[in-house]
């Protein structure tokens, strides 16, 4: 089986400490893609991880047909619509926690707006804790 191609929206503290050396070691996982804004972080994400591409726009990386699947991790208020966008691109999305910086009894929550992308995307998000089933809806072909 080919392996599982993944693309991390966010180069920051927590894709350096957990996401990019995970997907790296990941059994049946390719790193494809990187995205940053800042040039700095893309291109030591790149260089460090080996990366296939950097790219500085989410677009960009979620157009790229050999992401299958995104881990967004960015600051709290671009997770809702990096996520949407990546799942109305056909990704599988994983979201670093919290997926919305708003809480349930907000009028205007937004978490709900992603779990409602998902049905018609035909795709899998998931925010940690709960990111073991992020695998298990890539299985048999995604292992940790």
């Amino acid at each position: 089986m080919n392996p599982v191609g993944i693309g991390i929206v966010g180069c920051g503290p927590i894709a350096q400490a957990a996401h990019l050396p995970a997907t790296v070691k990941a059994a049946n996982a390719t790193l494809i893609a990187v995205c940053d804004r800042s040039e700095r972080l893309r291109t030591a994400a790149q260089s460090m991880h080996g990366a296939s591409i950097a790219y500085a726009d989410a677009a960009d990386l979620f157009a790229d047909t050999r992401v299958e699947a995104v881990i967004i991790a960015v600051a709290d208020p671009f997770h809702v619509p990096l996520a949407i966008a990546a799942l109305h691109a056909g990704k599988h999305v994983l979201v670093e926690k919290p997926l919305s910086d708003t809480h349930p009894s907000e009028t205007n929550p937004s978490a709900p707006l992603v779990f409602r992308a998902c049905p018609p995307a035909g795709r899998t998000s998931l925010c940690p804790p709960c990111a073991i089933l992020f695998a298990h809806a890539l299985t048999p072909r995604f292992e940790i």
